[in-house]
């Protein structure tokens, strides 16, 4: 699990202690499922700036996030 340090705009930082995600991963805010955000990059060697892939207007600091350990996933093929 991770823990958000800052909201800026679209932009979160995320600290983790541990089991730390890969550039890319999709991170679940733990009080709003549907809120995700997608790594973009090493702030340092544990926290982490995110884009906010969802209207941020709920998320605040100290809330907690967790590692889904995979990246967006866009549905292709004749059935879309």
């Amino acid at each position: 699990k991770g823990t958000i340090v800052t909201v800026l705009g679209q932009i979160a930082e995320v600290s983790f202690t541990d089991n730390l995600p890969a550039i890319h991963d999709v991170l679940l805010v733990e009080e709003h499922k549907n809120i995700q955000l997608e790594v973009w990059e090493s702030a340092s060697s544990s926290t982490f700036y995110c884009i906010v892939l969802s209207p941020e207007n709920k998320l605040k600091r100290g809330m907690k996030v967790i590692n889904t350990g995979a990246s967006i996933t866009i549905p292709t093929g004749d059935q879309v």
